[in-house]
């Protein structure tokens, strides 16, 4: 015969059961909280990674991760370090490069981990003596190839950039490169043919022969991507003390010694009216450097490498500013860092110009009927105004690349923009690893 439970025999189970039933619902709730704190966490640590891994070349990758990581609610808090039994609320942000341990970028120099571990209140859990959950996210960025093909930028965003030809209004000719112009540009009826025209603001006043003007939004500095660029900006040549440009000689040839110089300034005379100025090396510019011809009816003034030199850097800081005027200009990047000076940054690298000197750039070329000028290599004058002037008859070399602020083209438009030299393209992208 089948018996049943008393009344005082149900409620006790019944108890049990109910007791069980609000753990299960407290763990519950508490996991869904720390579900979506982890989701909040790992967008952050995301971030944080990406931050870090755009400023790996410039050496402030640890710092940009973590300041990345505070502006999404996950500052660093920890003192250095994960202890085990932190307090609620603590918040420890570790940056690493090359990622650690096992995972698949271990030992890739080009990837930045960032491991975020914060430590969330429990409520429910609370009853069974569990007052605090650490939840920990992880993520890995890393720079990958990507081709590039731009060969001018433009970064102020307020101004055109204006490329003036001549009346009949001239060639733009980049047939295997792009421009970059977060001002617009005003190409002045030139005919302009290019692979690419990105403009940020409007690009009037141009036939276009191969891109057409496309509407984008504005480009960051390219020189962290760039190797050799973000070389330089991370490893700033030394300087010791200045050197004393010298005199010209009886021929009228000045040959400027490699080196540091607070300047120098050389310009046709009576007594030099076809003055040649001979250049070779890494030169440190901190006041300006005067390469022009002047006065009315003035010969241009010529500035070449000395003969079998591998290459020329004009390294411009502080003060210094770059003044080559109505010359013909034979210059090019060295292939290769094999200066004594500065061992390996200024490959493929003909002029920088540190981010905090605003001061003018001229290199305008002679403007005479023979005159002719070769520039190969990247300029880079990120916060300056650049006036450039090629002619007919004259072109870039293999491999020329400008960056600056803003940039005024006047008689350029003949002037040839080749696809930019290998190392010379923006070719590094920040990914999440996968």
């Amino acid at each position: 015969m089948m018996k049943f439970a008393s009344r005082g025999q149900i409620l006790p189970l019944f108890g049990l059961a109910a007791v069980v039933l609000i753990a299960v619902a407290g763990f519950a709730a508490d996991a869904g909280f720390h579900q979506y704190e982890q989701r909040m966490q790992q967008t952050a640590a995301d971030s944080a990674a990406l931050a870090g891994v755009e400023e790996l070349m410039s050496g402030s990758y640890a710092a940009a991760a973590r300041a990345d990581a505070a502006t999404n609610g996950f500052a660093d808090n920890s003192g250095g370090g994960c202890p085990a039994d932190a307090p609620v609320g603590t918040v420890c942000v570790q940056v690493y490069n090359p990622p650690q341990g096992s995972d698949p970028f271990s030992g890739n120099s080009s990837a930045v981990e960032v491991d975020i571990t914060a430590y969330h209140p429990t409520f429910f859990e609370r009853a069974f003596n569990i007052d605090n959950v650490p939840v920990s996210t992880k993520a890995v960025a890393v720079l990958k190839e990507q081709d590039g093909s731009g060969c001018i930028y433009t970064l102020d965003t307020q101004r055109s950039a204006n490329f003036n030809g001549t009346a009949a209004g001239g060639i733009m000719y980049a047939p295997n490169c792009g421009l970059e112009l977060n001002g617009g540009a005003n190409f002045n009826n030139a005919v302009v043919d290019a692979a690419a025209i990105n403009c940020a603001a409007t690009c009037s006043n141009g036939v276009f022969v191969q891109a057409q003007p496309a509407t984008t939004a504005p480009i960051g500095d390219p020189c962290p991507q760039i190797t050799t660029c973000a070389y330089l900006t991370k490893n700033p040549p030394d300087c010791g003390s200045s050197l004393s440009a010298p005199s010209p000689d009886a021929t009228g040839t000045a040959i400027l010694p490699s080196g540091c110089y607070n300047g120098f300034a050389y310009h046709n005379s009576s007594s030099h009216p076809n003055l040649h100025v001979e250049v070779c090396g890494l030169y440190v510019i901190t006041n300006t450097a005067d390469i022009s011809s002047t006065g009315s009816g003035a010969p241009p003034i010529t500035i070449d490498e000395s003969p079998g030199c591998p290459g020329v850097t004009f390294y411009v800081t502080g003060g210094g500013a770059i003044n080559f005027r109505n010359a013909n200009m034979h210059l090019s990047a060295p292939l290769s860092g094999d200066y004594s000076q500065y061992v390996d940054g200024e490959q493929n690298v003909l002029f920088y110009q540190t981010s905090s000197d605003t001061n003018t750039v001229n290199l305008q070329s002679a403007t005479c009927l023979l005159c002719s000028s070769t520039i190969s290599g990247m300029m880079y004058f990120p916060s300056a105004n650049m006036n450039y002037t090629k002619t007919i008859g004259s072109i870039s070399g293999p491999g020329a690349l400008i960056v600056s602020y803003d940039l005024n083209c006047n008689g350029c438009l003949a002037g040839a923009f080749p696809a930019p030299a290998q190392g010379l393209t923006a070719q590094r992208v920040a990914v999440l690893g996968e």
